[in-house]
C-alpha cells in the first residue's frame, strides 16, 4: 500500500457488508424504475444507484441528513 495514494482495496475488508451488499444486490436494475423521475431541466444529477446506496447507508447507519454530508465528505 502506497503512503501517498491509498488503495480503497487494500483499506476495506473482504467482508465487509458494504462490500456482501454490493455482490449480492444490483443496484442499477433495482434502480432502473426511479430513473424515469429524473428530470432533464437544470445541471445533471448524481447517478440514480449513487443516491439510492447513500439513502440505504443512512438508513442502516441510523445518520441524519447532515451526519450523512458530513459522512460521504469525510469517510471512503
Amino acid at each position: 500500500m502506497s503512503m501517498l495514494v491509498p488503495n480503497l482495496e487494500e483499506l476495506v475488508p473482504e467482508a465487509h457488508l458494504y462490500r456482501e451488499f454490493l455482490r449480492l444486490v444490483n443496484f442499477e436494475q433495482l434502480c432502473n424504475p426511479l430513473r424515469a423521475r429524473y428530470s432533464d431541466l437544470g445541471r445533471a444529477g448524481y447517478p440514480v444507484a449513487t443516491g439510492f446506496k447513500c439513502l440505504l447507508v443512512q438508513f442502516m447507519e441510523d445518520l441524519s441528513d447532515r451526519q450523512m454530508e458530513l459522512r460521504l465528505k469525510d469517510s471512503l
